[in-house]
């Protein structure tokens, strides 16, 4: 599995850079196609008009989930925006240490 290109940017993504984007998805974000929002703690998310909406924003201030499965064996890719993104995300990954290193550990 470690020769797909899909990997590879996913080994090369820094998690303490916010917002969390994949390089070379920059321009979708920054062009306009897609809103996204950036709330570096949990408290800037509670007291932010997102707070408790079902908005449609990418949240880059939490952390992606790259992908689950065998890349090189799939046949399709489903793509998601934030799958049920909500404060309890926020919470776990800005409050919780032991949460959030067990994400990165995937």
């Amino acid at each position: 599995m470690g020769s797909h290109s899909l990997i590879t940017a996913w080994r090369r993504f820094d998690s303490k850079r916010v917002p969390h984007v994949l390089d070379g998805d920059e321009e979708l974000v920054s062009g306009g196609s897609v809103t996204s929002c950036v709330y570096k703690s949990y408290p800037a998310y509670i007291r932010s008009s997102a707070f408790g909406v079902t908005d449609g924003q990418l949240h880059l201030g939490l952390l992606p989930m790259p992908f689950v499965g065998n890349l090189e064996r799939a046949s399709i890719f489903i793509l998601m925006l934030n799958p049920g993104v909500g404060p309890h995300d926020y919470f776990g990954e800005h409050g919780l240490t032991e949460y959030r290193d067990a994400l990165l550990r995937g």
